[in-house]
């Protein structure tokens, strides 16, 4: 559940990031938003290691 609750608030994150960054905000920072899509990325492969475990476990 915390993985789903990281990815969920790292895509909001970037979202945010890339609408400021439309709008030619100054603040738009492309280190920050790679950051978040990174984090974003980190716990969504860890749900998917998890769904694949979970998966062998129950066909073995």
């Amino acid at each position: 559940m915390l993985d789903e609750a990281i990815a969920a608030h790292c895509t909001t994150k970037c979202e945010r990031l890339l609408d400021l960054a439309k709008r030619g905000h100054w603040t738009f920072s492309t280190t920050e938003y790679l950051g978040w899509l990174a984090l974003r990325d980190a716990a969504n492969l860890r749900l998917i290691v998890r769904a694949t475990g979970e998966l062998t476990r129950h066909a073995g």
